[in-house]
């Protein structure tokens, strides 16, 4: 959801969430630097999809990314079942170093069993040929 009228607060609208769960579907949170102002931390399911847009390196993507640590941690101890993070930037290495970033951070909070592998990228110089 994009546009304000879904909103109210920062946060989805209570009629948008109920119908969203009614229908078992789980809610899209789209993070774009330097403009949040859909940065919901609204939930209609278990599980949840965060669209997390780079700002290509800028220091400001690593301050979101410990906010999301701290918001999925959150969501992890009260149940969240799934959840499910997309990194986009307009180059790819910063796209790589996000994504390890936030592998990292998580691993440091979750208990071991529940630690995330970190993606191997065998061939990181194909990054550079795009």
């Amino acid at each position: 959801f994009r546009h304000e009228s879904f909103f109210f607060c920062y946060r989805l609208k209570q009629e948008v969430i109920e119908l969203l769960a009614n229908n078992r579907a789980a809610t899209v949170i789209t993070d774009t630097a330097l403009y949040r102002t859909f940065v919901h931390g609204s939930v209609s399911s278990t599980r949840v999809l965060i669209r997390f847009s780079a700002n290509n390196g800028h220091s400001s993507d690593a301050l979101r990314v410990q906010q999301w640590v701290e918001r999925i941690m959150t969501w992890y101890n009260a149940g969240m079942k799934e959840i499910y993070i997309t990194v986009h930037a307009t180059e790819t290495r910063p796209q790589i170093e996000i994504m390890r970033l936030l592998i990292q951070k998580l691993n440091q909070e979750l208990p071991e069993h529940h630690k995330i592998n970190e993606p191997k990228f065998y061939d990181e110089q194909q990054s550079e040929l795009f």
